[in-house]
């Protein structure tokens, strides 16, 4: 609802083709998607990519920070395919306009990984989450909550690969990690320590 009123405060102020119009609409777009209306969401994420390519072109930043969204709004309505071609581009366009190491950069890399992973490609995930991994390390230290969130996506992955001893052990350090950053009872900690269990498991350690 909050979207939703900032979107028509903007398109009223500043016009509905108007970027920050635009972005209203995306940010509307991921509400949908949170709820469960994938197909509106994936509707609307459509509308406002579309709108953005055509005023500031498809290169240009406030473009591709609606391509991850229109990605998994794909992905959500079963077009895993679709979303994969999605976070390629995303990736190869932001790897050209702002760069390999930048921020925006390095979480479409991590997004292009983890489609592959949902297509079964689990080598190639594993080498760009891989990838993504020592990207963080490097630029923002081993202790980064981003960081941390790469390790546990290079765990699942390994896992996937059958390498369930070395996932485990990702994993395990992973959620060490998460309890002394984030403490025990945080969400994502708790969500980590679920599947350092379930790794644990895939071990035979019942």
């Amino acid at each position: 609802e909050l979207n939703e009123k900032a979107y028509e405060l903007r398109c009223k102020v500043l016009g509905e083709d108007h970027p920050e119009t635009l972005t209203s609409l995306g940010n509307i777009a991921f509400a949908y998607g949170n709820l469960g209306y994938y197909e509106k969401a994936l509707e609307l994420n459509e509308k406002a990519y579309e709108l953005m390519s055509n005023i500031l072109g498809e290169e240009h930043p406030d473009t591709l920070q609606l391509l991850p969204d229109l990605a998994q709004a794909c992905s959500d309505m079963g077009d895993k395919k679709a979303a994969l071609a999605l976070h390629q581009k995303a990736y190869m366009d932001f790897c050209k306009v702002l760069g390999e190491e930048h921020p925006n950069t390095i979480a479409a890399m991590s997004h292009l990984a983890m489609a592959h992973d949902a297509l079964g490609d689990y080598k190639t995930a594993y080498e760009l989450a891989e990838k993504v991994y020592a990207l963080r390390c490097r630029l923002f230290g081993e202790k980064d909550t981003h960081t941390i969130s790469a390790l546990v996506n290079l765990a699942t992955i390994d896992n996937n690969l059958g390498n369930c001893h070395r996932a485990a052990a990702l994993m395990e350090n992973a959620y060490t990690l998460e309890c002394e950053i984030l403490g025990e009872e945080h969400p994502d900690t708790l969500i980590t320590l679920n599947n350092l269990a379930l790794a644990v498991g895939d071990l035979g350690d019942r």
